[in-house]
């Protein structure tokens, strides 16, 4: 049987209620099914950009803690870097044609310990050093002096004494203001004096032991072989930051800080330098925790970690070595967590934030150029643990469009529900009239008939249909005319 038939063996109300649930089933069902697959797509593409944007700002925080970490060292390296640049500037004075300062009493290294009646009266012996110390005074050695043979030789070198022997009064005036700095010390290279270096120290204290090693050629204190003169005086006038290095008295972290004076005339005069101790910025940096176990860590621009939570990271002092990144963040096995691009990534001298792993767990590493001498900043955070407040979030947001979805579902049903009720008024609002009509019909066609139509039945026809403008209207009144005529031919047969 063909849908056809199928229509036509049916009634016109169960014709046009089928018609109508399933017209209503196609345009809410497929509205509210399209509604479900963009709100389920939009609830999805906002999740994921949602979970990438707090990504970027987790990482943007990140790189922001290393920042200002790198902001706090670069400060302190460059207080540090002012006072020997006023020391430096300060020694160019005293060489110069301007300068006022009078004469002053200058002290042989070897006094301060084998000859304390000719030392400084604020002599004292210093008990982390284990040697006597003088504030006031700052100390010489001559190179191939003794204890016999120290003064200086009349022309350069006896001038060069009296001259620097004023800055005494800068290195107590950085003393008071920076006791950061440990030592402060001048080398001269007396190129026109048989290459005589004569070495300026301050606090003043001896430099080398008895006249057993000073007599001996060989152990001679030559400052400008030393790796931190060359390394300043081919900075050529310029600020030079040394790597750091364990002191050799108690491991204190130094990092020396130099640079090349030089005459009016441009030519060299002397490298000033002063070693400072970087233990409070290794204690700020090793005392950082980002999150649960997140921490930071100073690098230098060739990798070596100067700073880190890691107890390896303290080079012992009979091996006073700092050790490599690469040989800090390891995995259990020992082998290295970083790359060799990731290292080369991070002292390349830019910013960013790169991704490794540590024996399966991912990690985020910040890297910021601290500015002042070859330095790096780090912050080292577990990803979960940077990721564990997005969890919640999506959660949220997953259920919010769970909620509306199910809502779209409920008011899809709600109108199908509405829709077939209305449709079922309407259906009987439409086919009424044909079951009237019918009824009507039916009865003229029993033999009560021309009974009925004497009796009136038009009485029985709704009179709201009649006065209907519609078809049905019209329908109406045509059968209302068709009965009138019966009626009116049964009444001519009667008469």
């Amino acid at each position: 049987m063909g849908l056809r038939d199928f229509i036509r063996k049916r009634s016109i109300r169960f014709n046009i209620m089928v018609s109508f649930v399933l017209l209503s089933l196609i345009f809410i069902g497929g509205i509210g099914g399209l509604s479900f697959l963009l709100f389920q797509r939009a609830g999805v593409q906002t999740i994921t950009n949602s979970r990438e944007a707090l990504v970027d700002q987790i990482k943007e925080n990140i790189d922001i803690t290393a920042d200002k970490n790198s902001q706090i060292i670069k400060e302190k390296l460059s207080s540090a870097e002012a006072m020997v640049q006023y020391q430096a500037s300060e020694l160019e004075y005293l060489f110069s044609d301007n300068n006022r300062y009078g004469d002053r009493d200058v002290y042989y290294d070897y006094v301060f310990e084998y000859n304390q009646s000719y030392a400084p009266t604020d002599l004292y012996n210093d008990i982390p050093y284990g040697i006597n110390l003088s504030w006031d005074y700052a100390s010489y050695y001559i190179e191939g002096s003794n204890s016999t043979h120290y003064q200086p030789q009349p022309g350069k070198q006896n001038v060069t004494l009296e001259t620097v022997a004023s800055m005494d009064y800068v290195f107590q005036y950085i003393h008071d203001n920076a006791p950061e700095f440990r030592w402060l010390y001048i080398a001269f290279e007396l190129t026109d004096v048989d290459n005589t270096d004569i070495f300026i120290n301050y606090p003043g204290s001896i430099l080398m032991e008895d006249d057993v090693l000073r007599n001996n050629q060989s152990e001679w204190y030559e400052a400008h072989t030393e790796d931190w003169y060359t390394e300043v005086y081919a900075g050529n006038g310029d600020i030079v930051f040394t790597e750091p290095y364990p002191d050799e008295f108690d491991g204190v972290p130094l990092i020396t800080i130099g640079r090349l004076a030089k005459f009016d005339n441009g030519t060299d005069l002397a490298v000033i330098c002063g070693d400072i101790s970087i233990v409070d910025m290794v204690d700020l940096i090793s005392n950082v925790q980002v999150l649960k176990t997140g921490y930071a860590s100073l690098i230098t621009a060739s990798g070596l970690v100067i700073a880190h939570p890691d107890p390896l990271s303290i080079p012992p002092l009979d091996d006073p070595e700092f050790l490599h990144i690469s040989e800090i963040e390891t995995n259990l096995d020992n082998s290295s967590a970083l790359t060799a691009t990731d290292i080369a990534e991070i002292i390349s001298g830019g910013s960013g934030i790169l991704e490794y792993t540590v024996d399966g767990q991912e990690r985020y590493l910040a890297y910021q150029p601290v500015g002042k001498g070859d330095y790096i900043s780090l912050i080292i955070v577990p990803v979960d643990e940077a990721l564990e407040g997005i969890e919640p979030v999506e959660d949220r947001m997953n259920n919010a469009i769970r909620t509306n979805l199910n809502t779209i579902w409920i008011i899809v049903g709600a109108s199908f529900a509405i829709g077939i009720t209305v449709g079922l008024i309407l259906t009987a609002y439409i086919t009424r009239p044909f079951t009237h009509l019918i009824k009507v019909a039916q009865s003229l066609s029993t033999r009560r008939a021309r009974k009925d139509i004497m009796e009136g039945i038009m009485t029985d026809i709704d009179p709201d249909l009649l006065r209907s403008e519609d078809e049905l209207g019209e329908l109406t009144r045509a059968f209302q005319g068709m009965i009138d005529s019966v009626q009116q031919t049964e009444r001519e047969k009667d008469d």
